[in-house]
């Protein structure tokens, strides 16, 4: 179902296609050991926004439209410091972006804050993080429709984050 397997050495963005021509976004870190990767982002499941840690298995999901490597594991440690930094992410804009760049909070309103924690605690380098979105934007936009359509997801590497 997958372009390209998935390394544990990994640091990625996973869009989710929702069906619709939009994406749920999360941070995504692929196991060592299994087909299974660790899943940090932010969700809504009974009307209130909530940070969880999950396992998926990327390469068996109908839903998973683009996998997008954002930056390479440096540590046997670094799910557990990547937990550590994002659990506690408010699920609110940020002040500097109410109003001016977003006016609902999403799942990609956090992951973008999740991106700038993770950039500022030297775990992956990403000084643009509306570069990144834009990018992962023209890539799930691309690749949405054959998602939809069994296909599989497109796998990248990002050229605005390392």
């Amino acid at each position: 179902m997958s372009s390209s397997t998935l390394s544990a050495t990994d640091i990625c963005c996973v869009l989710f296609s929702r069906g619709d021509g939009s994406f749920h976004w999360a941070i995504v870190v692929p196991s060592s050991t299994s087909n299974m990767a660790d899943v940090f982002h932010a969700r809504n499941p009974e009307g209130f926004w909530e940070f969880e840690q999950t396992k998926v298995d990327v390469s068996n999901s109908k839903h998973v439209c683009v996998v997008v490597k954002i930056g390479t594991v440096t540590s046997t440690d670094t799910v557990g410091r990547i937990l550590q930094l994002v659990q506690n992410i408010p699920m609110g804009i940020p002040a500097f972006e109410v109003g001016r760049v977003e006016l609902t909070f999403t799942c990609r309103v956090w992951f973008k804050q999740a991106i700038r924690v993770l950039h500022a605690n030297g775990i992956l380098s990403c000084p643009n993080v509306y570069a990144l979105e834009q990018e992962l934007v023209l890539y799930g936009r691309a690749q949405d429709r054959k998602t939809r359509s069994g296909l599989g997801y497109k796998y990248h590497v990002a050229s605005t984050s390392r």
